[in-house]
């Protein structure tokens, strides 16, 4: 694992069928909140590695973890840490094609994590803290 990233969006609500929200297929408010390498995580007794990270949610959003084992500026896989897309494999032979494809698809991975939402109260909380997880 060369890097993890903690990222994270607004979650503002549906969007109306019909309008420009609808159709956009982004996040605009979605951003790598920290990124983190093997300087930033710690290997637990069980052997786990582990990282923690404090963060305070002021606003309804979501946060997921992605990761790879790529660095952050490989030359046709990563930009800032970013993955770029793959190029298309034009090999007509099958099985040649399929091997390079094999070969790009295992040595290039990824993993994302299913996103964590947090929805924000405005009322204080046992803390007298006027924003609570939930």
């Amino acid at each position: 694992m060369d890097h993890v990233d903690l990222i994270a969006g607004d979650v503002i609500g549906k969007a109306q069928p019909g309008t420009a929200a609808y159709s956009k297929s982004t996040n605009d408010s979605t951003k790598v909140v920290k990124r983190f390498t093997s300087k930033d995580w710690k290997t637990d007794r069980d052997g786990y590695n582990v990282i923690a990270y404090r963060t305070v949610a002021t606003k309804d959003q979501y946060f997921r973890l992605r990761g790879t084992n790529l660095g952050v500026n490989v030359a046709g896989e990563t930009s800032n840490g970013n993955p770029l897309m793959d190029p298309k494999t034009d090999i007509e032979d099958h099985e040649m094609r399929f091997a390079e494809i094999n070969k790009r698809n295992y040595s290039d991975l990824w993993f994302y994590s299913n996103p964590i939402f947090v929805s924000v109260d405005s009322k204080p909380n046992k803390h007298g803290n006027h924003s609570e997880q939930k």
